[in-house]
């Protein structure tokens, strides 16, 4: 008897989970909770399935010791099943299985995630319109004021940049300019992804806006006093400060919501390095997948094979992931941080004392340990998830920035995403992003910021269709031609489209964030109704009449 649809779902997701063994054959560690979240269904229907995967010979499960958790084994299922190419078994070892957690219950509200990055689309003059995806023809498709108007997106209904500012601050001089006539057509994006193909496609890596903000001082290296001139184009919102003394640099960051309150100490600015950023982020994938569990440190290191580097694309030999993994890792356990990150009015993280939050590393029989802070607050750097796919480390240090950037903006525009498949961002960001020059100052603007904003875009394009040959993530350059570098960087911005496989996870991060929202505000009318019939009660006992809300008797 074949298995139905979330049963086939379930088990295909264990099975990919599956890359420890013992004794008793190949299991994971995968908490009823976490498996729900990730197949999208609720946990009496993982129970149910469990229930009947069990029945019919499927799996098995045992109770550890601690009574809390449990070995779940797949029986009959031949080895070569167990494996996937792209996830490699020895990333986990027997005793180190720890379950992978990807997504909080609670979306994040945009105030906490500095949403001054979130860039709204940027205005259109009537002057000629050029739109780009680098990879097709360019076709003229409409006209903008009598003018010419030329892009190369297939769906050309879809591209309508968001007339909606995120942050009033960001809000355009003008008004953005339609560029097609058309009517826009609903953005229907292809779902049912399954989980095999999600683990392969993707890495989760938890995020915040401390953890972003270590990265954006690794990226910007010895150019860390320009943050604050450089954060001025892109986060009306937040003030940012640098602090010198000798070789020690003190950079702090808060928004004028009050959410996010981050300093981060460098012990030596002579050791910091761009290595580290990539190590910084393959530190935090791979803590989601050994040490975290809902924010929760449950294990005080991560550990990996050196040879990954190798095949992850960071390095082309492993004397060189060697020594790469040596000078990132003197970046990463040189930093200190503290702040305070507030998700919602109960969920607040808090580091009160410069911490590091990694603590040492080591090569150890070609095997790499990199050792976890377990006294800080790790919801304070994994405040929740997003996801980023797996060429990322193969791309060049600008495009990989850039990409990282994408989906990190993408995990906070997951709204537009799901109504039309698309968000914006503006090219201040990524020249901010990408330590460009000043364009004031730039000897020659043409070749230093449009092309190399245009380079890395191309860069990941031509990686994305090598990977997965497909178009469920492209991009359109939205500018007008005839503007200089200022105009450029001003209205520009980049047209992120997203659908299928990578639309996925942020169109069901949306309907979460809805349906809270649609719940909380059930919760506040079931408190308002009882409050009034609380207030009658007390009216009728004191025999006196109660005067409703609406001033009848």
């Amino acid at each position: 008897m074949s298995l139905k649809s979330k049963e086939q779902k379930i088990y295909e997701l264990l099975k990919v989970k599956a890359k420890s063994q013992d004794k008793d054959g190949h299991f994971c560690i995968y908490p009823r909770k976490q498996l729900a979240t990730d197949c999208g269904v609720n946990e009496k229907t993982v129970q149910r399935t469990l229930n009947e995967l069990e029945k019919r010979g499927y799996i098995i499960r045992k109770r550890q010791d601690d009574h809390q958790t449990q070995k779940i084994y797949l029986l009959n299922v031949p080895c070569s099943t167990l494996s996937d190419e792209n996830v490699p078994c020895s990333t986990l070892s027997v005793d180190e299985n720890v379950p992978c957690s990807t997504l909080s219950d609670e979306n994040v509200p945009c105030s906490t995630l500095s949403v001054d990055e979130n860039v709204p689309c940027s205005t259109l003059s009537e002057e000629n319109v050029h739109t780009s995806t680098l990879s097709g023809e360019n076709v003229h498709t409409s006209t903008l004021s009598g003018e010419n108007v030329r892009h190369s997106i297939v769906d050309t209904e879809k591209m309508s940049p968001s007339t909606q500012s995120v942050a009033e601050n960001d809000t355009p001089s003008t008004e953005c300019t339609a560029i097609t006539k058309s009517q826009k057509k609903p953005f229907l994006p292809h779902l049912e992804l399954s989980a095999i193909t999600a683990e392969r496609m993707f890495y989760t890596m938890p995020t915040s806006p401390a953890s972003h903000f270590l990265f954006d001082i690794l990226a910007a290296a010895e150019d860390i006093a320009n943050i604050p001139k450089r954060k001025k184009h892109v986060n009306h919102g937040t003030k940012y400060e640098v602090k010198a003394s000798g070789n020690k640099r003190q950079v702090s960051m808060e928004n004028y919501q009050g959410t996010a309150k981050v300093t981060v100490e460098l012990a030596d600015i002579n050791i910091l390095n761009k290595a580290g950023k990539k190590l910084l982020i393959l530190s935090m994938i791979k803590a989601n997948e050994q040490s975290l569990h809902n924010g929760e440190l449950t294990r005080d290191y991560i550990s990996f094979p050196l040879q990954e580097l190798v095949d992850y694309g960071l390095y082309s030999r492993l004397s060189g992931a060697r020594k790469g993994f040596a000078i990132g890792t003197d970046a990463l356990t040189s930093i200190k941080i503290k702040g305070t990150i507030r998700k919602t009015k109960k969920s607040t993280a808090t580091i009160q004392a410069l911490e590091v939050p990694f603590t040492g590393a080591k090569i150890e029989n070609n095997q790499c340990f990199i050792y976890l802070n377990n006294r800080i607050d790790w919801k304070f750097l994994a405040q929740y998830f997003t996801k980023i796919p797996k060429y990322y480390f193969k791309l060049s240090n600008r495009a990989s920035d850039l990409l990282y950037y994408i989906f990190y903006l993408a995990r906070q525009h997951t709204n537009e995403i799901a109504e039309r498949g698309y968000f914006t961002v503006r090219f201040w960001a990524i020249h901010s992003l990408l330590q460009l020059p000043d364009p004031s100052t730039a000897r020659n603007p043409q070749r230093d910021i449009k092309e190399v904003i245009e380079n890395a875009i191309t860069e990941i394009e031509t990686e994305h269709n090598t990977t997965y040959g497909n178009k469920e993530l492209s991009f359109a350059l939205v500018y007008s031609e005839q503007a200089g570098i200022s105009e450029y960087l001003d209205n520009g911005y980049l047209k992120v489209s997203l659908s299928g496989a990578f639309a996925e996870f942020f169109i069901e991060q949306s309907h979460t964030r809805e349906s809270k929202i649609d719940r909380e505000e059930k919760k506040q009318a079931r408190i308002e109704e009882k409050a009034k019939a609380i207030n009658i009660a007390r009216s009728m006992e004191n025999g006196k009449p109660n005067h409703t809300q609406d001033g009848n008797n």
